[in-house]
């Protein structure tokens, strides 16, 4: 049979996978805390992965999303045949078993290490400039109470700045009204943050272009498209 003549479900995507930098590269962006080599080798691996998928038939990409929470049997599986047990062991229960938990620490040594490990970054620093309500009214004229009901229709992105503070971008403003699309790329992703995260950095399907760029230039259908299928939320 020849491929004109293979069902299209059956037929291999003419996908590009990504560059492994490329995965590499945005590991240790979204990853500031962790150490760089892990980063990297989770980058390597997902690079892997992302170019195995580009290679199947969109009935097979449709079969293992829709298992996708069997991914992890399958890994162990994976596992086991990669690593031939040795005269004593059971490679499956090795691998299940682990290193343990080690050693308990109270609250107060607990929150002395994390401090200690983890690196300050500012919200501006990944987010952007952003702005809380009072400057929004005074710089935009965009008053609290309607900033409030668009934040409840996640048709803005607020960033939670402390305990209870909100901010927000001011990039997703365009003549006082936040751009069209915001809530549907929320809803895809789940979490206003990681949203925002995702609108904000270069996306290799958009040709290194920003998704928040592209909605800005009224490339709705397009954006909500990627993020849905980055995301998995259809």
């Amino acid at each position: 049979m020849t491929a004109a003549n293979v069902p299209q479900g059956e037929q291999p995507l003419p996908l590009v996978a990504p560059a492994v930098g490329e995965v590499v590269d945005m590991f240790v962006r979204r990853n500031p805390q962790t150490p760089r080599k892990i980063a990297e080798r989770a980058g390597r691996l997902t690079a892997a992965l992302g170019a195995a998928a580009a290679k199947l038939s969109v009935q097979q990409q449709i079969d293992l999303t829709a298992n996708k929470e069997k991914f992890g049997d399958l890994f162990v599986a994976m596992l086991a045949e990669l690593q031939p047990p040795s005269d004593h062991a059971d490679p499956l229960t090795s691998i299940e078993q682990g290193a343990g938990l080690g050693e308990q620490l109270d609250a107060s040594e607990g929150r002395r290490r994390l401090q200690a490990y983890a690196t300050p970054m500012k919200i501006e620093d990944w987010a952007g400039p952003v702005a809380g309500p009072t400057d929004l009214e005074r710089d935009y004229g965009i008053r609290r109470s309607t900033l409030h009901d668009w934040q409840k229709q996640n048709a803005v992105i607020g960033l939670l700045a402390g305990q209870r503070k909100h901010v927000f971008p001011i990039a997703q403003f365009i003549d006082g009204r936040p751009i069209e699309g915001l809530a549907g790329v929320v809803s895809a992703v789940g979490s206003p943050r990681t949203a925002w995260l995702w609108l904000v950095e270069p996306h290799p399907s958009l040709r290194e272009d920003r998704p928040l760029d592209r909605l800005k230039a009224g490339e709705l259908a397009t954006v909500l498209e990627l993020a849905e299928r980055d995301f998995g939320q259809s």
